[in-house]
C-alpha cells in the first residue's frame, strides 16, 4: 500500500461471513462502528459491500462467531448513517429492515 501511496481500499467485498473467508480481518481493518477497531496500524475502508442476507441473518457471537457479527454490526452502522456501503442481493426482507430501523428506504436504494 505504502509503494502505491495508499491508506485504505477502496472496496472490500465479503460473500458471507464463514469464519474461512474473514478469519482476523477484524484485527486489520478500521471498523467504524466502535472505537476498539480503530487506530494503530489498521487499514481504512472506503466502501464495504455485503450481501442483504448478511445484514439480516440474527445472531450473537456465540451463535454464527464473533467477527461474523461485528461485521454484520459495522454494515448496519454503515446503513445507518448512508457512507461507505453497497449491499447486493435485494431481498424483500431488507425493506423490511430499513423500516424497522426507521431509514428511508429511497434515500438507500442506491
Amino acid at each position: 500500500m505504502k509503494s502505491a501511496n495508499k491508506t485504505s481500499f477502496d472496496v472490500v467485498a465479503l460473500t458471507h461471513g464463514d469464519s474461512d473467508h474473514i478469519h482476523g480481518s477484524t484485527d486489520f481493518f478500521v471498523l467504524d462502528h466502535a472505537a476498539k477497531y480503530q487506530g494503530g496500524d489498521r487499514v481504512k475502508i472506503d466502501e464495504l459491500w455485503v450481501p442483504a442476507a448478511m445484514l439480516l441473518e440474527k445472531g450473537t457471537h456465540a451463535d454464527r462467531g464473533a467477527e461474523w457479527v461485528i461485521w454484520r454490526d459495522e454494515a448496519r452502522h454503515r446503513l445507518r448513517v448512508g457512507k461507505g456501503i453497497r449491499v447486493f442481493s435485494k431481498p424483500d426482507q431488507l425493506k423490511r429492515w430499513f423500516l424497522d430501523e426507521d431509514i428511508p428506504f429511497g434515500r438507500r436504494k442506491h
